[in-house]
């Protein structure tokens, strides 16, 4: 069966753009937190002409980006499983990962699977987590820190918690209510031993 031009063409295309990669949802299989590098696989298959469908290979030695400055920076451990955003570089970068210079990648290559960066936290809608409507909110397994607008409060768990306002500090647990406000410390004759604290 002969083809003609334009089916050839397409052809041509379809496989160019099959080795073309922008970005990519993904999990993570391995990570290491000294080098901030994990082993990622890309959350779609290919499928060929024929019909085949294949899963694409994990991408290994992929830089992890946190939020980060010069001056300060975020992050947290990730597990086998952990979804986030695949995205692939234009160019190559290894030039630029071992030196962090601008200058000529020395490979040809373009939007390669070697090339590429994973960005936590991009979620499926299965596994989304609810965002904050009040303030600024961090969460680790158990402990929760938000920053609201007129106070801290500091979670462990379900039974204890801290509350940090202009009022002054209060902690809440199990055993009951304890305000730092204008608490004094005494010895062993009732005598205070610190000054109040202002008001």
């Amino acid at each position: 069966m002969n083809e003609n031009l334009f089916d050839v063409l397409k052809d041509m295309m379809t496989a160019f753009q099959d080795d073309f990669h922008t970005g990519l949802p993904g999990y993570i299989e391995n990570y290491d937190p000294t080098s901030r590098t994990a082993s990622v696989v890309p959350a779609m298959k290919k499928k060929y002409k024929s019909g085949k469908e294949l899963a694409m290979p994990v991408i290994h030695n992929v830089p992890v980006q946190f939020p980060a400055s010069k001056a300060a920076s975020v992050s947290f451990p990730l597990e086998k499983g952990d979804e986030g955003m695949i995205l692939f570089s234009e160019r190559s970068i290894d030039q630029w990962m071992e030196s962090g210079r601008a200058g000529l990648p020395e490979d040809p290559r373009r939007y390669s699977l070697d090339d590429a960066f994973f960005i936590p936290g991009t979620f499926s809608r299965k596994n989304t987590r609810p965002g904050s409507k009040k303030g600024l909110v961090a969460e680790f397994k158990k402990t929760k820190l938000e920053v609201l607008d007129s106070e801290i409060l500091m979670s462990f768990g379900l039974l204890t918690s801290i509350k940090f306002s202009e009022a002054g500090m209060d902690i809440i647990s199990a055993a009951g209510k304890y305000s730092a406000l204008g608490h004094k410390h005494t010895d062993a004759e009732g005598r205070p031993t610190t000054p109040p604290l202002p008001v």
